[in-house]
């Protein structure tokens, strides 16, 4: 019975061991070397160059990269921006690798194994989480919402939803409540970058004010769901279809080039190279033109008695001709940096007669052409 029972246990561990070489070939065999990736921040003074040169690119890698023209004309790196450095054993290939914040497009630039530098334009695959962050106001809006999310792309998205209704500086009060629902984008189990900001609340004179983003082309619209800007009664509609602002209206300005106080007749839309400009009404074209200080411009007079000139034009429309009749939201142009200009923007200004007046004040929050799609999405928040 012993030796029975010997026999069987010898079996048993014979066969156990056959498992296990099997487990392990099939384990090996099957084995995919995924990517290293480190997660990096941009700092406070770094250029595209010296990423690379500290990235292990030399100078003729370097080089070799610009003569891809794989970057966009346009394409910028900012600081407190991330960055991934990726080391891929199984492609053979190390590298950095840049976000597109608008988009999901990537720009991963690398050498292979036999050292050769390249590029690639790539269409990521991210995965979405959607988070809720909350804080107070503790001091200005703007550094409330970085110690919370330390992120200049969120902060300035969360203040641009109440660029119409509401002055931080006389509305807020210390210690007012603010949350946000927004996406944060994963490769992997790497947080890359956060994506849009889909809901806003923040606490005005003891009321909750919440905005809602709806998607409009390549730009949006921050919405108060109880109030539907479509609504609004007022006479022109908005040239680009995102609103930022990097300068407002002002009697009193100091000029970013001049250096001198004078005063700013017109709001400045930031946004990137390429972007759409529309006509704010229907009108006629009364100046086409390209000077030193307004760069390429436009000017329509209007039926309602307005006036409106977009300044620093990347390119004008071929088809624009002085007295000619431009439709309602018709494009008419790119955003640019022409000019006295010191970032891509439009500088938008508007006249009633001869005397200027701040455009928000009489215009709306999106495009004539998005009207309708947003009467059907407001109807479903």
């Amino acid at each position: 019975m012993v030796k029975r029972q010997r026999i069987v246990n010898s079996m048993g561990l014979f066969f156990f061991g056959i498992a296990v070489i099997l487990f392990h070939a099939q384990s090996w065999g099957s084995k995919v070397e995924s990517p290293r990736m480190a997660r990096a921040t941009i700092r406070p003074g770094e250029t595209l160059h010296t990423l690379l040169k500290k990235n292990g690119f030399n100078e003729e890698d370097v080089k070799a990269i610009w003569r891809q023209n794989l970057l966009p004309k346009n394409f910028r790196i900012l600081a407190d921006e991330p960055y991934l450095v990726i080391n891929d054993q199984k492609e053979k290939t190390r590298g950095i690798k840049f976000f597109e914040q608008l988009s999901d497009y990537s720009y991963y630039l690398f050498k292979n194994g036999t050292g050769e530098a390249n590029g690639l334009r790539v269409l990521e695959k991210y995965r979405t989480e959607i988070v809720t962050v909350r804080g107070k106001v503790l001091g200005g809006i703007l550094n409330s919402i970085l110690s919370i999310v330390n992120n200049d792309w969120v902060a300035f998205r969360f203040l641009d939803a109440y660029l119409f209704d509401i002055n931080p500086r006389k509305d807020l009060s210390r210690g007012a409540g603010f949350w946000m629902k927004l996406e944060k984008k994963f490769l992997g189990d790497q947080f890359v970058k956060y994506g849009e900001v889909l809901e806003t609340n923040l606490e005005v004179k003891g009321q909750v004010e919440t905005r809602k983003f709806i998607p409009l082309g390549t730009g949006g619209v921050f919405l108060d769901p109880t109030t539907p800007a479509f609504a609004e009664a007022k006479e022109l509609y908005a040239p680009v279809n995102y609103i930022h602002i990097s300068s407002v209206f002002s009697n009193h300005r100091v000029h970013p080039i001049r250096g001198k106080s004078k005063p700013h007749n017109g709001v400045d839309f930031e946004l990137p190279v390429g972007s759409e400009v529309f006509s704010a009404h229907k009108g006629h074209i009364e100046k086409i033109g390209k000077d030193r200080a307004a760069g390429n411009h436009v000017v329509i007079r209007h039926s309602n008695g307005l006036t409106t000139a977009y300044l620093h034009l990347n390119s004008i429309q071929s088809n624009l001709k002085v007295g000619k009749h431009v439709g309602i939201g018709e494009l008419i142009g790119q955003v640019g940096c022409t000019g006295y200009c010191t970032s891509p923007h439009l500088h938008f200004s508007v006249k009633r007669g001869n005397r200027p007046i701040d455009p928000m004040k009489v215009m709306r929050r999106y495009p004539y052409q998005f009207a309708q799609q947003i009467v059907s999405s407001v109807n479903k928040l």
